[in-house]
């Protein structure tokens, strides 16, 4: 495997955000790459507004609060990003964009059903 490694999260609440930011570190040791980390809103949740950025800061807020928490140092403002839309759509564009050769996921009920596709689409291993 050549490339970072791209944690991708959906939902912030419970341990799962946490568990898999760690996994998707320690992973990102073994492959000696960087680590970047796309939390992606869906539009049902937070609809385009005058409002999303206020959405997208407090995202932010909350993530980077998990980071500094689960991570042994702080994350660059480069390697977080976070998005509005379609979850696989949105981690496709990123494995493009930063040459990711892993994905990681968060746990859920949809993770399954998520890591395949998204394994198909974007042709790395999740």
């Amino acid at each position: 495997m050549r490339g970072p490694v791209l944690l991708v999260v959906g939902e912030l609440e419970g341990p799962g955000p946490g568990v898999a930011l760690r996994r998707a570190h320690a992973l990102s040791r073994v492959v000696d790459d960087a680590l970047y980390v796309l939390h992606v809103l869906s539009r049902a949740s937070a609809p385009i507004s005058p409002d999303e950025d206020l959405a997208r800061f407090a995202a932010e807020r909350d993530l980077r609060r998990i980071c500094r928490a689960e991570l042994p140092e702080a994350l660059g403002a480069d390697l977080l990003s976070i998005r509005h839309g379609d979850l696989v759509s949105e981690a496709v564009a990123a494995v493009a964009r930063i040459g990711a050769g892993l994905v990681v996921l968060t746990v859920g009920p949809t993770s399954a059903s998520l890591a395949a596709e998204l394994a198909a689409r974007a042709a790395v291993p999740v």
